[in-house]
């Protein structure tokens, strides 16, 4: 899969992962390093995620956090409004959904995804 830059220049797309499980974090870094088009940092932790957006803002955000994701994605649109986010949700409750979309998600995943799913969603997003 491949995908234009998202400037004019020829950079790396830029994904900010701010996931709990260390397990899926890891694995969801080790497959965005298959894509050279693709430049991944990783944390577990809000307040750094968003140290590291400010020192370098990322194009995408996933956000898969079941206490913090509505903090993380306010926060991040409000101090990076240009970054797109993607919110990983293990329900389909149309009030999280809801919720979600409301601190700006852009776009919502839900369950067990495959690994193709998130890199698609990434590459769907910068197409926006």
């Amino acid at each position: 899969m491949s995908l234009a830059s998202p400037t004019a220049e020829t950079r790396p797309i830029r994904v900010l992962v701010l996931e709990e499980s260390s397990f899926r974090r890891e694995g969801v870094h080790n497959l965005l390093q298959r894509y050279a088009s693709v430049d991944t940092a990783c944390t577990h932790d809000v307040s750094e995620g968003l140290r590291m957006a400010a020192r370098r803002p990322p194009d995408v955000a996933i956000v898969n956090l079941d206490a913090d994701a509505l903090r993380a994605i306010r926060e991040m649109r409000q101090r990076h409004p240009g970054v797109r986010t993607i919110a990983i949700l293990p329900t389909t409750d149309p009030g999280v959904a809801r919720s979600l979309r409301g601190a700006g998600a852009d776009e919502l995943l839900y369950g067990a995804l495959r690994a193709g799913t998130v890199v698609e969603a990434i590459f769907r997003q910068m197409r926006r």
